[in-house]
């Protein structure tokens, strides 16, 4: 027996060490629950494992995309809903204003609530974000920029198409539009017959009521200082009533000074009157307060102002004309004081109006000194009427209209004056812009028409297109109707337009509803829509993409692209010029010089990542929702037809975003199962990836215990080979 080697005690330990080692794997993967720990477990399972979780990883990714997605569509649903129950609004207001049961006066309040719908929709097209991402302003689908500020592009949706070949087609790019426009007819507008009385004042001898002599303060035929309308007063002649006086002077000069009251409407006499108040300060020679005077001129007369005081000063509303007398050789020269002028107004004047015979004018038989050098001799300067006064210096008497007080037709059945307080008149264009004017009692038809004639040339920008600026209002006079034509009818008048079709139609309105109605507006030659014929090519290359398109209205609607409409100019370079023959605009188009315009379209529409992979992804595009975009800019509700028009463009805009909130939910849908279905993929890696690396817990415990008991067997049997070595040692030392 060999005591040096010992082969039971070799082999139970090798047997317990083998025992330890499987037990130490085995409380490994119990105690991590993983079959594969490291690359030495399972090589091939490691590397399966790592591309099954990078799978999973990319399919959890795009599940939270798609989920980002939803929250981005329900963000842009929200401002649709919105605008859809503005646009529902806005029909309501039409299917109101349409009814002939509202005044003027209303429908101005209908208007001033959808101008205010249009604004809002405006700015929730322009203002819904998510992420800082504009959503309904047409962003989301493609931009655009224009070299021309007339024109307009408006993208309603993907700007990439299925060409014939099942090829992606993209609408990007630069193109060139040319538009030669085939003119239509303007709007004219003819107002009721006025009772218009010329007031041409005689200045014959039986016409005056009184003659008072000047110079010693009484009445020439009575003897006495003071009269039905008049009297004298501490050296001054006040003219308190209306009617015709004759004033005598003489060729000295007087102290007596001339009042006439506020209110007062007089013709007056000048006969030799030479004033002088020039030593006394603050007094006028001649002293208007919101009077008419009509003032004719014999002799030579003189009016010479105290500082500060105009010679002849006219103050609150007054109203002086000067006119040529019957024996044309009277003369008048006024001469304001110290830092007045000749002929003036005082400080606090508003809306006076002082006309000279342009004879007497011209001929230097009416003339004006001013106090100072500074100052202007006739109506300007510290002191005077300055830029709130009219002087006419070129008047006219034959020519001149009445003012609107003396006219009856400006008066209600019940005989009140419409015009006791300055009266608004709005002025509305059928492209949506909008202006107003104030008239006066103190106006004149001529002073209407000059008002109004400028609202329509520089405030509603119709100036732009002729350059004939005086003639969108004139007034018929009688020397002036013509047998035939739209100037046919005196006393009335015209109201035209050098815009053809509705974007050029005026509707008139105002808070006083009366007013309105005694101007009596109304259509005689209706407007038209201009034609258009267009051109479409690469601005690069030239090569034609659409040629000779007909249109009726300003857009090219889905040429370039489906979801593609470009807003031209509606006026296209059209020109209106004046025809006098037959008194109105003509609208004409040059054909050699075309309308131009280059834009530049990006398809910028919005991509979700839906998927692990490559291509995996999801386009969406949301349209330009914004006023213009859905049609709706230029409504407006001032008149029946104007409101009636407004429903149907305004279904047409419903329409649009219905369409828009049905793309919406389909996105929402597709990306809703889309996430559904990642979520089950992802739950499939997971297993597959679980069968891969996770342990068999109960199948590992058997195991466990299994080597747990081989563990204790093999130290027994390891102490058991031992004894047998100790056994025999202990026999040799024995024996």
């Amino acid at each position: 027996m060999k005591i040096g080697y010992n082969p039971s005690i070799t082999s139970a330990f090798n047997s317990l060490t083998r025992v330890n080692n499987s037990i130490e794997r085995t409380a490994k993967i119990l105690s991590t629950g993983r079959r594969i720990s490291t690359s030495s477990d399972d090589a091939a399972g490691v590397a399966i494992s790592e591309k099954i979780s990078s799978q999973k990883a990319g399919v959890d990714r795009a599940v939270k995309n798609s989920e980002d997605g939803i929250s981005l569509l329900q963000t842009a649903e929200g401002g649709l809903n919105q605008i859809n129950s503005m646009l529902q609004r806005m029909r309501e207001l039409s299917v109101q204003a349409a009814s002939e049961s509202l005044t003027q006066f209303d429908r101005n309040y209908i208007q001033i609530e959808m101008e205010a719908l249009k604004k809002n929709i405006d700015d929730l097209a322009h203002n819904t974000t998510f992420n800082c991402k504009r959503l309904l302003d047409g962003s989301s689908a493609g931009t655009w920029t224009s070299d021309n500020v007339n024109t307009k592009v408006h993208i309603k949706g993907s700007l990439t198409v299925l060409d014939q070949f099942g090829q992606k087609k993209s609408a990007e790019g630069n193109y060139r539009i040319e538009v030669r426009a085939k003119a239509g007819q303007a709007q004219v507008q003819k107002s009721n017959i006025f009772t218009v009385q010329i007031d041409d004042p005689s200045d014959d001898d039986s016409e005056y009521d009184y003659e008072i002599n000047l110079t010693e303060g009484v009445d020439t035929d009575t003897g006495k200082t003071s009269g039905n309308g008049w009297n004298f007063t501490d050296g001054v002649l006040n003219i308190t009533g209306d009617g015709n006086y004759i004033i005598n002077g003489s060729d000295g000069a007087t102290n007596n000074k001339i009042v006439v009251a506020q209110g007062v409407k007089a013709q007056i006499r000048l006969n030799n009157v030479n004033i002088d108040a020039g030593e006394e300060d603050g007094v006028s020679a001649f002293d208007m307060s919101g009077a008419n005077v009509d003032l004719f001129l014999h002799g030579d007369n003189s009016l010479i102002s105290g500082s500060g005081r105009a010679g002849l000063e006219l103050d609150f509303s007054s109203t002086l004309r000067i006119l040529k007398s019957n024996d044309e050789n009277g003369s008048l020269n006024a001469i304001g004081g110290e830092s007045a002028a000749g002929i003036g107004g005082a400080w606090n004047s508003t809306n006076g109006v002082i006309k000279v015979d342009t004879d007497l004018y011209s001929g230097g038989q009416v003339t004006a000194e001013a106090g100072s050098d500074e100052i202007d001799d006739i109506g300007g300067g510290e002191g005077s009427l300055d830029n709130s006064h009219m002087v006419n210096l070129a008047y006219d008497i034959e020519e001149e209209a009445p003012h609107l007080v003396d006219i009856p037709d400006f008066y209600n059945s019940s005989g009140t004056f419409l015009l006791d307080q300055p009266q608004d008149i709005k002025i509305t264009q059928g492209n949506g812009k909008s202006t107003s004017i104030l008239i006066y009692s103190t106006d004149t038809i001529a002073d209407v028409r000059r008002k109004l004639n400028d609202a329509v040339a520089y405030d509603l920008g119709q100036n732009l297109y002729t350059d004939n600026n005086d003639k969108f209002v004139t007034f018929v006079n009688e020397n002036d109707a013509q047998n035939t034509g739209s100037e046919a009818v005196a006393y009335t008048l015209l109201v035209r337009s050098a815009v053809a079709g509705r974007a050029g139609e005026l509707t008139f309105s105002s808070s006083n509803q009366e007013l309105i109605s005694k101007l009596g507006l109304n259509t005689i030659q209706e407007s038209k829509e201009n034609t258009y014929t267009a051109n479409i090519t690469n601005a690069h290359t030239g090569s034609t993409i659409q040629r000779n398109i007909n249109t009726n209205e300003n857009k090219l609607i889905g040429v370039i692209n489906p979801n593609v409409d470009i807003e031209f100019d509606h006026n296209a370079n059209i020109k209106a010029s004046w025809d006098e023959n037959t008194k109105r605009y003509v609208l004409s188009s040059n054909e050699r010089e075309p309308y131009v315009a280059n834009v530049h379209i990006v398809n910028t529409s919005t991509a979700f990542q839906v998927g692990q992979n490559l291509g995996e992804e999801m386009q969406i595009d949301i349209a330009d929702v914004t006023a213009s975009a859905l049609g709706i800019d230029e409504i407006n509700l001032l008149s029946h037809d104007s409101a009636s028009k407004a429903i149907t463009t305004i279904d047409n805009a419903i329409r649009t975003i219905s369409v828009q909130r049905t793309k919406v939910g389909s996105y929402m849908n597709e990306l809703e199962t889309s996430a559904s279905s990642l979520t089950q993929t992802s739950a499939n890696l997971e297993k597959s990836e679980s069968l891969i690396m996770d342990a068999d817990m109960a199948k590992e415990m058997m195991e466990f215990i299994k080597l747990q008991i081989i563990n204790s067997t093999s130290s027994s049997m390891l102490t058991q080979a031992q004894g047998l070595t100790q056994g025999t040692i202990r026999s040799l030392m024995s024996m």
